[in-house]
């Protein structure tokens, strides 16, 4: 898994079609922006655990 910190303002593209901003942040939430093909699925995906990362 890739991890990486990013400032309000700031993106990162994966691929040649998908452009992540994040756009804002608040306290343990943030405001994601995903420029994507509107045929792309995108879902949301439930929070992976604490003891699931550490191996």
């Amino acid at each position: 898994m890739l991890k990486l910190d990013i400032r309000v303002g700031e993106s990162f593209a994966i691929g040649d079609g998908i452009v992540l901003s994040l756009e804002k942040k608040s306290g343990q939430l943030a405001r994601i922006a995903i420029r994507a093909d509107p045929t792309l699925k995108i879902k949301r995906l439930p929070p992976v655990s604490k003891t699931a990362e550490i191996r």
